[in-house]
């Protein structure tokens, strides 16, 4: 009995020492594993990798995901389409453009772009609405100048690539 009183005490010890894992307001965006997007402050879009600061704080690969809007932490930049579009363009624009809004759809199993956000809440973006609507986000990288990666964005029905967008958790 006495041994039994012990171990509730030290299991509650053990337990409050680990990190938990806490929602931030922040997404990434990839196109493939180790592939994030991010704005540039050219207002262009680029590849680039995972940062390393704090989840909470602000970063060219972290995005904003509210009320069917997708913005960058760091430059303001909404990525958005012209929903009358029917070509599926996809871009940065500094003021939000009306009537296009993104949905979430939450993802199937393991992510295959975010090894370290297994368990995370993630999904696919598709536009919501307009003339793309149930169109999936989708991307096409190109080699650029000085070895660095070009994306170009699309909405497809039939997405060739593997885009996903994933909460980033802080631990403490």
């Amino acid at each position: 009995m006495r041994s039994a009183l012990l171990a509730v005490p030290l299991c509650l010890a053990f337990a409050s020492a680990a990190p938990a894992a806490i929602a931030t307001h922040h997404f990434c965006i990839t196109t493939g594993p180790g592939e994030y997007l991010q704005a540039n402050l050219d207002e262009k879009l680029v590849l680039g990798k995972r940062s390393r600061l704090d989840e909470e704080k602000r970063a060219a690969g972290r995005w904003l995901y509210e009320d069917g809007k997708v913005r960058c932490s760091v430059t303001g930049l909404y990525l958005t389409f012209d929903p009358k579009d029917k070509e599926g363009k996809v871009f940065l624009a500094e003021k939000d453009v009306k009537g296009a809004r993104w949905v979430v759809r939450k993802g199937e199993g393991r992510p295959k772009n975010h090894k370290e956000h297994l368990g995370a809440e993630w999904g696919a973006l598709e536009a919501e609405t307009g003339a793309m609507k149930g169109c999936r986000l989708d991307a096409e990288v190109t080699q650029g100048k000085g070895g660095g990666k070009s994306v170009r964005l699309v909405l497809r029905k039939e997405p060739k690539g593997n885009v996903e967008i994933a909460r980033l958790y802080t631990h403490r």
